[in-house]
């Protein structure tokens, strides 16, 4: 985060969802400063009604997110939502192809794409600069 501080936060995983996003109340509450979206989104809900906050307008700057040994930098649409303050969706779920441990809520990082990007081990940990970052523990 803009301030250093490193947050556990809960996310959701959504294949229904097209891009990621992170609710507007998270970005209040964390004083992060936002950009404008680089391609604005229109959503629609599962339904097929457009999203009540109208087009995505805006986006975060890039945040180190971090589960487990995985990282990426990362930007996330910001949008109201209503449970959670992350969803990442289909664009996040198609580059990295992680598998889920349902019972246990746990992402296992197996992907070409992946080892050759986000993994990284405990010796590269060490000598990186934390910036803003935002560390994902959980799955709901």
């Amino acid at each position: 985060l803009p301030n250093g501080l490193t947050l556990e936060v809960p996310i959701t995983i959504d294949s229904g969802s097209n891009a990621d996003f992170v609710g507007m109340q998270f970005i209040k509450q964390h004083r992060i400063a936002l950009l404008p979206a680089t391609l604005p989104l229109n959503v629609v809900t599962v339904d097929g009604r457009k999203l009540l906050g109208g087009q995505v307008v805006q986006q975060t700057p890039p945040m180190l997110l971090k589960i487990g040994n995985h990282r990426e930098v990362i930007s996330f649409n910001v949008t109201q939502l209503s449970d959670t303050p992350i969803v990442l969706g289909m664009s996040w779920l198609d580059r990295h192809s992680p598998s889920l441990a349902w019972y246990q809520r746990q992402l296992t990082f197996g992907s070409s794409y992946c080892a050759q990007h986000c993994i990284q081990t405990g010796q590269e940990e060490e000598g990186q600069e934390e910036g803003q970052q935002l560390h994902l523990g959980m799955v709901q």
